[in-house]
């Protein structure tokens, strides 16, 4: 990003001396930064060397781990494919975690206004769009490759990075990029904001029938998805089974070794389809929560003040709540056991 930022500058200074400065600091910075977590990179590297993971003739099945692009749907209801523990997930992945990346409604409903309204952002006096406009498309790009990767085996690119880049066949997981994602979208989230806020405060605003036929619309749909999946389990099971991924052969054995421990199939259980329904009804109640304070501000009836601080207070209840319930629904029949001790 550093590098990024000096080429933006050379860019728009046309000067190689402006650049120089800053290129010094950054290679400085990085040589000192690189020293100082070399105390954990170096064991860390000597450590992958001694793993079997790391063997020519070990099979890393990347395939457990990659992120199906049904995926794309726990954007919105995180908890669309089940909880953690084995019994209780029915994704594409190996474990619940590997594809967790809810960072909440409104983050991501921002990150979208982002994109739509790039564009609209004005040029400053010297003729350059603001700087914050280069940084939403470095981390917009960055979003974009990082999610590509995760997809790993149902995208060429995982493997494309896997053969090429030199370091990157020591990361066996693809869904572990998206934590790069998160990172992306927790910039690109208030950049939103911002845009929303002048594109609404630089015009006069009106009643725009679209406006309101728009939001309308939207929570609609999500007051009647949020209704039939906790009135009727039927549908509820028949709209899981339909967004399933298709697992692989060997994820499939899998989950047979684990139903047979269990004794309970991953999904036709009443008490789980009881549970994502409840867990799309919170989801979508902040989903037609934002429909609603986008509906006031771009309608002119929400002030500033009021939109910034829901934006805080309802992210903030949204994600405590959704790590609330997935400790609630977590399976309880998953022991983690030591030698002398026994926790439940």
């Amino acid at each position: 990003f550093l590098i990024f930022l000096v080429f933006v500058h050379f860019v728009r200074e046309k000067k190689t001396t402006a650049v120089l400065p800053s290129m010094k600091f950054l290679i400085a910075a990085g040589l000192l930064a690189l020293l100082i977590s070399m105390v954990q990179l170096a064991p860390t590297y000597e450590l992958f060397s001694h793993s079997l993971r790391s063997q020519a003739d070990y099979d890393a099945k990347t395939h457990l781990a990659s992120v199906h692009p049904m995926h794309a749907l726990t954007f919105l209801f995180p908890y669309l494919f089940g909880w953690p523990g084995y019994k209780s997930y029915w994704g594409s992945t190996y474990e619940f975690w590997a594809s967790s990346f809810y960072v909440g409604v409104m983050p991501f409903v921002f990150c979208l206004l982002a994109a739509l309204l790039f564009y609209r952002v004005k040029k400053t006096r010297s003729g350059h769009r603001p700087l914050e406009s280069s940084y939403f498309l470095f981390f917009l790009v960055w979003f974009a490759i990082a999610f590509i990767i995760a997809l790993g085996d149902y995208s060429p690119v995982f493997r494309i990075f896997h053969a090429v880049v030199p370091g990157f066949d020591k990361f066996r997981w693809p869904s572990s990029s998206l934590v790069f994602c998160m990172l992306s979208m927790s910039i690109m989230a208030p950049l939103g904001l911002k845009w929303l806020l002048q594109e609404t405060s630089n015009r006069a605003l009106k009643k725009n029938r679209w406006v309101t036929v728009t939001f309308g619309a939207l929570i609609a749909v999500f007051v009647t998805i949020a209704v039939v999946m906790n009135l009727s389990p039927e549908m509820t099971e028949k709209i899981a089974e339909a967004l399933r991924p298709t697992p692989s052969q060997s994820l499939a054995a899998f989950r047979d070794m684990v139903e047979s421990i269990t004794g309970t199939s991953i999904l036709g259980d009443g008490d789980q389809l009881r549970n994502m329904g409840r867990t799309v009804l919170f989801s979508s109640f902040f989903i037609i929560i934002i429909c609603g304070v986008l509906w006031g501000r771009c309608s002119g009836k929400m002030p500033q003040n009021y939109l910034l601080a829901g934006v805080i207070f309802l992210t903030a209840i949204d994600l405590i709540g959704h790590a609330g319930m997935g400790v609630v629904f977590l399976d309880q029949k998953v022991n983690l056991t030591e030698p002398g001790l026994s926790l439940k």
